[in-house]
């Protein structure tokens, strides 16, 4: 992680939907906490993990899940992307059992993305107090300004 104190990442896998483990591959459904749009993450396996500053998170949003869809996806982006994510995993895009590995960890989970609520707000801290103020009608309203800290 950054050492800039306003740096947030875009992924915290400790708030996470789940996470599914397959030989080497840690598949997490999360939320991008920018957006709130849920994703897949691929990581090596915590077993394998060489430490948090060397990770490659490899994301499949909900909006390119869709690539992946076996029946209508695009079967030539899906396998150039696993083949990406296999370097980034630190598994090799030359053994097309470790591409596969990657395709059916990303496949198999599609249904745990799609079915993955809204990113919950309990995940949220309140940073700060806001008054609202109607001024043609006098009324008042007070809001929490939420985020992850």
């Amino acid at each position: 992680m950054s050492d800039t104190p306003d740096y947030k990442p875009a992924y915290d896998l400790r708030f996470s939907w789940c996470r599914r483990d397959y030989r080497r591959i840690s598949v997490w459904t999360t939320w991008n906490r920018m957006t709130g749009e849920s994703c897949l993450v691929l990581t090596p396996a915590a077993d394998t993990m060489l430490g948090y500053d060397r990770i490659i998170p490899c994301v499949v949003p909900m909006s390119t899940a869709w690539i992946w869809d076996e029946t209508r996806g695009d079967q030539l982006e899906a396998t150039k992307r696993a083949m990406l994510f296999c370097d980034a995993l630190g598994l090799s895009s030359l053994i097309i059992a470790d591409v596969h590995r990657v395709r059916t960890a990303v496949v198999e989970n599609l249904h745990e993305l799609i079915t993955c609520p809204p990113m919950p707000r309990s995940e949220q801290e309140a940073v700060a107090e806001m008054l609202l103020r109607n001024n043609a009608t006098g009324r008042t309203a007070e809001r929490e300004i939420r985020d992850h800290v």
